[in-house]
């Protein structure tokens, strides 16, 4: 049986930016930070790990995504969102990674965060908490894997633990109901609490989402393979 790749990051002491692998996203989704993150931002959240990152959703990937096993939500809250979700909406995925000190310590305003698409705001929105594992090197961490995955054939209805370190994020499924794309470029805005403003954008071409090239990434990927459920 063929795997899927998992892409593995090794963050350096240059890196701004975050590519991330899990249930229903790959690499090729995310979308072109336009703003590095804010000063405000990463000491709210803490010093030694802060990304701020936003991924393109096509709509058949929507249920791996809502029910990756690494999501800590309430299940009806999820169910009635995605309820409410069809076809010709656009869904966006705005993820914030964070000292998991901070995610101890129960002090969050994620759900202050305003959203924008072109301008305009979110229909609906879905909360979600979500842990990587990761590998300390000095000061700095390595992201390696979602802490939860499915385990290797034939035991695949198994979900095992891939370390005991962690990064915790919280991933903002958002919902823009009935929203039309610009042809070319559309833009995305984030609003924290804290008045700071991160922008992407991303390109459509006859109506769909081309994927974002970025010959300058300053990170290292290694491929692994992720198990599939």
């Amino acid at each position: 049986m063929k795997f899927p790749i998992f892409l593995t990051l090794c963050i350096l002491t240059a890196c701004s930016s975050l590519t991330i692998i899990s249930p229903g996203i790959n690499s090729n989704d995310r979308l072109n930070k336009l703003t590095n993150v804010k000063f405000e931002e990463a000491s709210f959240y803490g010093s030694s790990f802060y990304q701020a990152n936003a991924f393109f959703i096509n709509y058949q990937n929507l249920e791996d995504i809502l029910n990756d096993p690494n999501n800590i939500v309430d299940n009806l809250i999820k169910e009635n969102f995605e309820l409410n979700i069809k076809e010709n909406d656009v869904i966006l995925l705005a993820e914030f990674c964070f000292d998991k000190d901070k995610f101890k310590s129960n002090r969050f305003d994620f759900d202050q965060y305003n959203f924008k698409l072109n301008n305009t705001t979110f229909s609906t929105k879905l909360e979600v908490f979500y842990l990587y594992s990761a590998k300390k090197k000095g000061t700095l961490y390595a992201i390696e894997q979602p802490l939860l995955i499915y385990d290797k054939p034939p035991n695949q209805k198994n979900i095992i633990k891939t370390s005991v370190e962690f990064i915790s994020c919280s991933r903002s499924v958002l919902n823009f109901k009935n929203f039309k794309l610009s042809e070319g470029s559309n833009k995305f805005e984030i609003i924290t609490p804290r008045n700071s403003q991160i922008f992407f954008d991303f390109q459509i071409k006859n109506g769909t989402f081309q994927i974002f090239q970025n010959e300058g990434a300053d990170f290292k990927i290694e491929i692994k393979p992720y198990p599939r459920k």
